[in-house]
């Protein structure tokens, strides 16, 4: 039992040895990405779309598209919620707007509430989370062999539909959308869609959607992601 436990040791030690040094071999590589997203653009609305194969939009995208937007507007996401009490349980709130449920929905307390918060911390940094070892071998095996594996690109948490708006004052936007009374949680989609500077609704963390009021606005959007985009397309319509 002795001799099997040493081997086992001495296979395990070889394993984190290879392991570590193909770590510091990533050290000093080109990280700049390979295979790009594809960059639609109609009229008032843009497309961004991950990598075919990879379905997942770069965490350093991401990143950087939210410093360029809050290098001149404010920012924050908004969700739906059954009830106050759930309303009450989520973090860094900034404002809330009750929309109508019915009768029934108010004597149980599921009235549906539009709440808005901080966008999430992954969102400004890449180390907030961390990746299991089956997470990241997973994230690597979706990589052609020639592209480069950057563990920020993969650390950003995002629920399947996330919606984002951006105003001068998300604070003073979230009172004109309260004063129009809207009935439902695609009401408020569709006046922040029509008077926020920009919103954003990413699908699946694969697929980015984009609409703007502010024309200066895809200026400061695009700043600096050349790196992950490919050239932008002009197209009739896009596919949402």
């Amino acid at each position: 039992m002795k001799g099997t436990a040493l081997l086992l040791d001495i296979c395990m030690q070889n394993v984190y040895y290879l392991y570590y040094k193909n770590r510091l071999a990533d050290y000093g590589r080109d990280y700049s990405m390979a295979i790009k997203c594809d960059y639609k653009i109609s009229g008032n609305a843009m497309q961004i779309s991950a990598p075919r194969g990879l379905d997942l939009l770069p965490g350093r995208l991401i990143r950087k598209i939210v410093k360029n937007i809050e290098s001149k507007y404010q920012i924050c996401e908004y969700s739906e919620v059954k009830g106050r009490k759930e309303a009450e349980m989520m973090d860094d709130v900034v404002g809330s707007i009750y929309l109508k449920g019915g009768i029934g929905a108010w004597l149980f307390g599921n009235t549906p509430i539009a709440v808005f918060q901080r966008i999430h911390t992954s969102l400004y940094d890449p180390d907030f989370l961390r990746l299991e070892d089956e997470e990241t071998m997973e994230f690597q095996n979706r990589l052609p062999d020639d592209e480069p594996f950057n563990y920020e690109d993969f650390t950003v948490s995002m629920p399947s539909d996330y919606h984002i708006m951006i105003a001068p004052s998300t604070s003073k936007l979230i009172e004109v959308v309260s004063h129009l009374r809207p009935d439902n949680f695609d009401d408020v989609r569709k006046a922040i869609s029509r008077i926020a500077v920009a919103s954003i609704t990413v699908y699946d963390e694969a697929d980015m959607y984009i609409e703007y009021t502010d024309k200066e606005f895809p200026i400061v959007f695009a700043q600096g992601v050349d790196e992950w985009l490919n050239e932008p397309q002009e197209v009739e319509y896009l596919d949402f």
